[in-house]
């Protein structure tokens, strides 16, 4: 049996901690697949069968089995998101146009970091240890633009902890299971209406936190020696948000007598989805290798957020429409994403990386928001890992994300709960893109 080494301990929680305050800072997207760089070259192909890698235990826990040594490892991506609308109409309760500008670009660049350990008990045992990112949100528009009254800011923020095992149970077959310790953040915000138009935009703005708890679990089956597929599951985590209401400017806003007054506290509870992946993995020779993956998620269960306001006003305010509880409508659907990738070791110590996904999008087309601008995606990457030594490996991995152009019309549906502002409605067309571009390092003892 190897003994732990504490120093290498104090070394892992140092990039632990680093980990957990950049992604506070900010995060982007929704489900983040970029829990590890290194299989970003590939497009995702083969993640829940990666060997020798101490990250692949967030795809699949039973990977653990294939490294032979004690292992630490980092792993940070920078996303750079390109959002951009073309709005044919926007109009109030009333009907009247809201001017402003097109909200620029909302998306915020980031990066999302991610740490590994891996302590290799026994031939038999191994222990893990993950402290990632997996769910991610940020679009920021200016609070004057023309879609101001259907979101401003919105953002959620997650770090996850996810300690994990894995048993060898004969040459052919490893099992894993790990559980998941999970802390949520979001931000939501939105515009109103003014009562003098060269005034200040109001904005009302929710936020709320939760901790939140899931498992995972996974099979590596190795029927030859260069060949291996993967069935690997995380399960559905549930969070009741809460935190507090607050309103900018509320002297300039039309409604903000029906509106909760500051720090009145809010509750919601939000529901993220499980996966199922199934990866193969197979080493065509010496030289190249091929990989897929087919990813299953359940985004059906994030129909819809129900907002609820600790507040309770008059009669006369709440005959005039004010706002107790709001919803935040969504109808999404479940998902499936599929990759394709290859390696080529052109070298000894370099292996060269090249892969493609389509990635379908959750919602639908009655339901999307600029909140999330969400349409079908196809993924071109490209990456190359080196071999410095026999303990230290690195990657360096790029994906070019392209979303396909995606038409938003929002009216009343969006608005169930807050009778008073039932009738706006947006109208556009939206235009995105995402680069990006992250590194690994890898270190065995």
């Amino acid at each position: 049996m190897r003994h732990f080494n504490w120093r290498y301990a104090s070394v892992f929680a140092a990039i632990g901690f680093v980990a957990v305050g950049v992604n506070e800072t900010q995060a982007a997207g929704f489900q983040l697949r970029e829990t590890n760089s290194k299989k970003f070259g590939y497009a995702h192909a083969g993640s829940a069968t990666e060997a020798g890698d101490v990250a692949a235990q967030w795809d699949n826990p039973a990977t653990l089995t294939t490294l032979d040594k004690n292992a630490v490892g980092a792993s940070v991506m920078g996303v750079f998101p390109q959002v951009k609308y073309d709005i044919t109409r926007s109009t109030g309760v009333t009907g009247a146009s809201i001017n402003g500008n097109d909200g620029d670009n909302g998306g915020t660049p980031a990066a999302i970091p991610a740490a590994y350990v891996a302590w290799h008990v026994n031939q038999t045992l191994r222990l893990g240890l993950g402290i990632t990112a997996p769910w991610g949100l940020k679009t920021d528009y200016n609070k004057d633009w023309r879609g101001t009254l259907f979101a401003t800011r919105s953002s959620l923020e997650s770090v996850n902890v996810n300690p994990a095992f894995a048993l060898k149970l004969n040459d052919m077959f490893s099992i894993g299971g790990g559980f998941s310790i999970e802390y949520i953040k979001a931000v939501l915000g939105e515009g109103f209406e003014k009562i003098n138009a060269a005034g200040n935009t109001s904005e009302a703005r929710l936020q709320g936190n939760d901790v939140g708890y899931g498992f995972n679990a996974g099979i590596l089956f190795q029927p030859w020696k260069h060949t291996r597929f993967a069935l690997a599951y995380r399960s559905q985590i549930k969070h009741s948000l809460s935190g507090d209401f607050r309103v900018s400017d509320r002297a300039n806003n039309r409604f903000g007598a029906l509106l909760a007054p500051d720090a009145t506290k809010v509750r919601a509870d939000v529901t993220l989805p499980e996966t199922v992946t199934f990866s193969a993995h197979h080493d065509i020779n010496a030289k190249w290798n091929v990989r897929a993956d087919i990813q299953f998620t359940r985004w059906a269960r994030l129909n819809e957020i129900d907002i609820n306001y600790d507040w309770r006003p008059s009669a006369a305010l709440l005959a005039a429409g004010a706002i107790t509880q709001s919803k935040e409508i969504y109808k999404n659907r479940n998902t499936w994403f599929f990759a394709l990738g290859t390696g080529y070791q052109w070298t000894e110590s370099t292996l060269l990386k090249v892969g493609v996904a389509y990635d379908k999008g959750m919602t639908r087309n009655n339901y999307r928001s600029p909140r999330i601008p969400d349409a079908n995606r196809l993924w071109l990457s490209a990456g190359l890992e080196q071999k410095f030594t026999d303990s230290i490996t690195g990657s360096l991995d790029y994906t070019f994300i392209h979303v396909k152009n995606a038409n938003i019309n929002l009216n009343g549906q969006r608005n169930q709960g807050k009778s008073a502002l039932v009738g706006r409605n947006f109208v556009a067309r939206s235009k995105a893109y995402v680069n990006l571009i992250g590194a690994k390092i890898q270190w065995k003892f």
